[in-house]
């Protein structure tokens, strides 16, 4: 060849190599929103979050920018006012204070005057440990997103990354996929996704499993009197027995964060996590083994059930305020019902203790006078201001979409069994839901969610939710 040639060639092949290897300095059209989490003293109960912004060269540059602070997290409707816990803001732009101000309870404006590249710091308090809510302290640390970040206003479909700063000894554990190469650092496609990703913290236990060959994880904070090898056993099968009924795993990894305390309860469902409070010495008999069961697979039934099989106006979400439905007690309630029966799918109760389990709540409803007065569809969309804040009257004047939607689920299921002498079941409902919504993209209604029923009943129960589910009987 002539030297020419090989000039050429090599000039091509350094071009090509070029262009397969990452770029080291960020395009200028790239479009950036970083966080950075830092907890450097826990005693004090304050979380350090620093929020990064980029605007691409191709876009014009606001003069002013709106951060907003949600006032409730999905999954616990009612109005939490995340903001009260806000404190120390201050925005700049390479060293140079920006102004700011806040223009209502939520909504932080700043005047970047320009400014492609700005960032805004400020401190939560962290001093209240629930499944969604935050806590820090010289143990650990556990927050919800929708409780500490702020978001852009209108750029909730901006994907983002989140590095976390912990103290030294802990650990991060997190649904969230890690960013490669960045220690503590992981990323979401959008605000959704962000805020549907808890954190913990801490110098925690991890007790991990596999099903169908997917990673899944038990992160436990808090001391307790339970057997590891059981509880590692016992939910896996609860696990196994969920997936073999939708017979598909939407998602890569699955992380349990349980939190192990002297007075603590419930759980919150998450895309591919869950939170999880339990009395720490609650194993020491059967019935609190039966109790962590249940409380297991209800949110582990939520992967599906609300996460991805979605009730109309659950998603996209409106984090400034109430976003109505009247299907929670399918959300909920149906849930319930399955949290049930999936621990006896499971082998983990006996028919009797889940039949009696059954009668207890059973009887438990009858014995509400509520349940003469409000219907499982006005029960789910006065969630926001009954559910959450019971007082004396509200056994009188209300029932819990839970109560009822768990007996409503009872009621479908038998009612498509006999009907199609049980060649059909609620599961084909749950099923058919997922594969003509979620698959599709779709959220269902109240009469969507009817006309499943229907289909797999073949035949019209127009009167069954008119008078149980629309009606007060």
């Amino acid at each position: 060849m002539r030297r020419n040639q090989v000039s050429f060639i090599v000039l091509q092949l350094i071009i090509l190599i070029a262009a397969a290897l990452p770029s080291q300095a960020q395009s200028p059209n790239a479009s950036g929103i970083s966080f950075t989490v830092s907890m450097p003293q826990p005693w004090t109960h304050l979380l350090e979050v620093e929020m990064r912004l980029q605007i691409p060269a191709n876009l014009n540059v606001p003069n002013e920018t709106d951060l907003v602070m949600p006032v409730w997290t999905p999954g616990s409707y009612l109005i939490r006012e995340f903001e009260r816990n806000v404190q120390d803001f201050s925005a700049d732009a390479n060293g140079r204070a920006l102004d700011w101000t806040k223009i209502n309870k939520d909504i932080w404006r700043v005047k970047t005057s320009g400014a492609r590249q700005w960032r805004a710091t400020y401190r939560v308090y962290a001093n209240e440990l629930s499944v969604r809510t935050n806590e820090l302290n010289a143990d650990h640390a556990f927050w919800n997103n929708a409780a500490l970040l702020m978001y852009p206003d209108g750029r909730l479909n901006a994907p983002s990354t989140l590095r976390v700063v912990p103290p030294s000894g802990w650990k991060v554990a997190t649904g969230l996929p890690p960013v490669a190469g960045q220690p503590n650092t992981f990323r979401a496609e959008n605000f959704d996704t962000l805020y549907d990703s808890p954190f913990e913290v801490s110098n925690f236990k991890e007790i991990k499993f596999e099903v169908r060959g997917v990673p899944h994880r038990i992160v436990i904070d808090g001391e307790g009197n339970y057997d590891p090898q059981r509880m590692k056993d016992d939910v896996q099968k609860i696990v196994e027995a969920e997936v073999s009924m939708f017979g598909v795993i939407p998602y890569h990894d699955y992380t349990f964060i349980l939190h192990l305390r002297a007075n603590t309860g419930g759980g919150l469902e998450h895309l591919n996590s869950t939170a999880l409070g339990f009395r720490r010495f609650n194993f020491a008999t059967e019935a609190g083994w039966r109790s962590f069961y249940g409380l297991v697979a209800h949110e582990f039934f939520h992967l599906w059930n609300v996460k991805r099989i979605r009730p109309d106006a659950l998603g996209p979400f409106d984090y400034t305020k109430e976003n109505y439905t009247r299907n929670l007690w399918v959300a909920e309630g149906i849930t319930d019902y399955y949290g049930s029966l999936m621990v006896r799918r499971a082998g983990l109760t006996s028919d009797r203790d889940y039949l009696d389990a059954l009668a207890r709540r059973i009887q438990n409803f009858q014995n509400t006078p509520g349940r003469l007065e409000m219907s499982a569809e006005d029960a789910s969309f006065n969630s926001w201001i009954k559910e959450y804040r019971p007082d004396e009257n509200s056994v009188n004047s209300q029932i819990s979409y839970y109560d009822k939607g768990e007996l409503l689920g009872l009621l479908l299921d038998l009612e498509i069994r006999q009907r199609t002498k049980n060649a059909k079941s609620l599961d084909d409902v749950m099923r058919y839901l997922y594969h003509e919504f979620f698959e599709k993209s779709r959220n269902y209604s109240p009469a969507d969610f009817q006309k499943a029923c229907e289909l797999m009943a073949g035949a019209s129960l127009e009167d069954f939710f008119a008078q149980y589910v629309r009606g007060l009987k």
